[in-house]
This record gives C-alpha cells, structure tokens and sequence, in this order.
C-alpha cells in the first residue's frame, strides 16, 4: 500500500516523520532488491543490464541519504537499519530464483513502479501540510525513478527487442519532459496531476 494522504486536523510534522521513515525503509529495501537483481542477472545481454541495475541502486541509495537528512532536519530520527526497514517497507519480497535477463527486468521495473507510486502520494502528502521544501525533493527523486525505468528499457530492448519488452515493460512516457511535469505537479498543476495520479 502507497503512503496515505495526510489533511488538516492531524499532527503534520509527526505524521510526515512517520511518513518520511516508510518511504525510507522502502527505498533501502528496494536498493537491496534492484543489488539483487545486479548480482544475479545472466543470460544475454546481461552486461548491459548489470551496469544499469549498478546505476539505478546508486541512484536509490542517494533517495535513501536525502530521506534521511529531510527527516532529521524537520526534527525527526531517520530509521534505516536492515531490520527496521524489513518490517516498515512497502516493497514486496523479489521473487526467488530469479535469474534471467526478463526475470530481473520485470522483478525491478515492477518494484521501480511501486516506489514511484509511494513517492508520489508521499509529493501530494507534503503538499498537503504545506511542505513544499519535502514536495520539492520527492520530485527530484521521482524524476529520477522515471529515468531510471527508461534506461533499465533501453538496455532490455538492446538485448531482447522491442516485441520482447513490450510484454514485461511498463508504457513509455509522452515526449513532454517528465522532470517538467513532475515540477507542475509540485507546484499544484492540477491537469499535471491527474495525469500523474493515472500512470
């Protein structure tokens, strides 16, 4: 399940803490999973995709750092040790036995688009309680996660083909920059949003 939307009435700085620390435990989480994938994957074109799952478990990690200086810095404890984020993650266990080139694809892009979808609503959270400085920086990362789906496709399409990937990919985005998309929304672009809310 997606972080909730927080409203007014409740205890917004808590609930954000509170919020930050899940969206934490699921980005060390997923960093585990995308290392997995990047340890395991073989088959061909697996070079590729080795290099990419390295990139985007880098890319995780620096999500993870700046969660946690966000939390600290509105007052909260950041909470990331392996065992606390097991139990507080909202990542679904990566399949066992995975192995091949279109095992990890699907495994990683179907876990990048969940923490999209956390990250978002995590977005519409802080906008919520008027947090536009954590809005702001859960954009970043959001455009980062969309970037990374694209190259996780391109290096899946090198090694398969097109009619391959388009069985365990999810649709590619529109031309229109989604970095600009994803700063209207921030902004509260509320057309940028509803088409957010429906990928």
């Amino acid at each position: 399940m997606p972080l909730r939307s927080v409203h007014s009435g409740l205890d917004a700085p808590a609930t954000a803490i509170e919020q930050l620390n899940v969206l934490l435990a699921t980005a060390i989480d997923l960093q585990a999973q995308i290392k997995q994938a990047h340890w395991n994957v073989c088959g061909p074109g697996s070079g590729r995709l080795n290099a990419v799952f390295e990139r985007v478990a880098i890319d995780v990690g620096h999500h993870a750092d700046k969660l946690a200086a966000r939390i600290s810095s509105i007052g909260g404890r950041a909470v990331g040790t392996i065992r606390t984020a097991a139990k507080s993650s909202e990542m679904p266990p990566y399949p066992a036995e995975t192995r091949d080139v279109a095992q990890n694809v699907a495994a990683t892009s179907a876990a990048l688009a969940l923490y999209e979808v956390s990250i978002r609503v995590a977005v519409d959270a802080s906008r919520g309680c008027g947090d536009f400085a954590t809005a702001e920086l859960l954009g970043a990362s959001l455009a980062d996660v969309e970037r990374d789906l694209g190259w996780i496709g391109q290096a899946y399409r090198h090694a398969c083909g097109d009619a391959s990937a388009r069985h365990i990919l999810p649709p590619e985005a529109p031309e229109t920059s989604m970095r600009d998309r994803i700063e209207d929304w921030v902004n509260g672009d509320t057309a940028t949003s509803g088409y957010l809310g429906q990928r």
